[in-house]
């Protein structure tokens, strides 16, 4: 649910994204390497940039709002907005979008700045609700006014690609600056997601000079603290650097944070055992580590599974499962797994089976699927539905697209 719009991964704190270094284009992963799949982020709190204080209820986690399902709905039919967020994230896991986004209305409307920027961006890639840059936009602006970090970061994303309306990197640059102080204020208030959300954007450059040195503080002090993001975002500095000691470090990391908390950290421990970087190839731990992560609602991990199962890798094949698999993940606001429904029912000869599913991925974010759909339409020759491929294109920052709609002539 909480994801940087459209650039290398984050915490993801709320829901699981992928991790890597894909930027920009995040439709054109495969499924067999999700790691350079894009994501985005979210913050946790709603505290602002001057220091405010922690909503009522609301501990140094934003998580702390609230307990299981039951606890979370009862607080938020009670008038908790923070509790209303975390119902919010509940639901979204399981699949509920609908239900999400009623349950972050509920959280924006009361104040929670983390509410409305989730609601984002459930807005934005129409998630359970019509996609609509311009509500995005606004929503993802009442959450930094609301001190909620996520907001400004993806509000920043927007205006540096032009997802919406024109580019304006000055724009995007104070509100990256805006992001990085109010990841600060929640770190410093104990909220460990966002001092590895500041980290990411020490590694970036966005907001704050960019610091390598100051990254890898954020991340160890997270991880130390037995934070999962933390972990994972430590283990891909290890695996960067590559050497055996430091791969069988990331694998440990990985590991231990899958055990604590399914979700990305077990997708990206799946593919160490299925390459053999750090540990031993298992093809069974591999595949048993993807569905851990699945259950725990990474939906990455999810489309990882199901290729595995599509072409028999590291076991059986399975169509029929790799099938499930796909479609909880499309369900689940996964691009990728949505594009490669729509791929796979065209190789079997029915287009008119792959468009909605191609459609589904260019409205959430994917502007490859949109020239994929927009491919299809123009073989119905329906000018209308191309026309609107193309224009969620460009409103994804896909240059080529703009460069179509400026030209196009206009309608009568």
């Amino acid at each position: 649910m909480w994801r940087w719009r459209r650039w290398a991964w984050s915490v993801c704190a709320l829901v699981a994204c992928s991790s890597g270094s894909d930027g920009a284009a995040r439709g054109t992963a495969s499924a067999d390497a999700p790691a350079a799949a894009s994501a985005s982020a979210t913050h946790a709190t709603s505290a602002t940039s001057s220091g405010s204080t922690p909503a009522a209820g609301r501990g140094p986690d934003w998580r702390q709002a609230c307990g299981d399902e039951a606890d979370c709905r009862a607080r938020c039919e009670g008038g908790s907005a923070a509790a209303c967020t975390v119902q919010g994230d509940q639901l979204k896991r399981r699949g509920n979008l609908a239900g999400a986004a009623a349950a972050l209305g509920r959280a924006c409307d009361g104040g929670d700045g983390l509410g409305c920027s989730a609601l984002g961006l459930q807005v934005q890639d129409g998630l359970g609700v019509p996609a609509d840059p311009a509500r995005a936009a606004e929503l993802y602006l009442r959450g930094c006014r609301a001190g909620a970090g996520v907001g400004c970061f993806n509000r920043g994303i927007m205006l540096e690609t032009g997802a919406g309306g024109p580019p304006d990197r000055a724009a995007a640059a104070r509100m990256y600056e805006a992001a990085a102080a109010a990841y600060r204020v929640s770190c410093d208030r104990g909220d460990l997601d966002w001092c590895v959300n500041l980290g990411i954007l020490y590694s970036q450059g966005r907001g704050v000079a960019k610091d390598d040195a100051a990254a890898l503080a954020l991340y160890t002090r997270a991880c130390d603290a037995k934070n999962a993001n933390g972990c994972i975002e430590l283990a891909n500095v290890l695996r960067d650097r590559g050497t055996l000691a430091d791969l069988a470090r990331a694998a440990e990391l990985l590991l231990g944070a899958c055990a604590r908390e399914p979700g990305m950290a077990c997708r990206d421990a799946a593919l160490l055992y299925a390459r053999g970087e750090g540990v031993a190839p298992r093809p069974d731990e591999a595949r048993r580590l993807a569905e851990r992560g699945c259950e725990g609602g990474a939906m990455h991990s999810c489309t990882l599974l199901a290729s595995w199962y599509e072409k028999g890798e590291l076991g059986p094949r399975d169509d029929a499962r790799a099938e499930t698999l796909f479609r909880r993940a499309c369900d689940g606001g996964e691009p990728i797994a949505c594009s490669l429904l729509g791929l796979r029912r065209e190789e079997s000869k029915r287009p008119e089976e792959a468009l909605p599913f191609y459609e589904r991925a260019c409205v959430i974010s994917s502007p490859d699927a949109c020239q994929s759909a927009a491919r299809l339409y123009l073989a119905r020759r329906d000018e209308q539905g191309v026309r609107r491929m193309v224009e969620r294109a460009c409103g994804l920052g896909d240059a080529r697209a703009c460069a179509i709609v400026a030209g196009a002539p206009a309608q009568r």
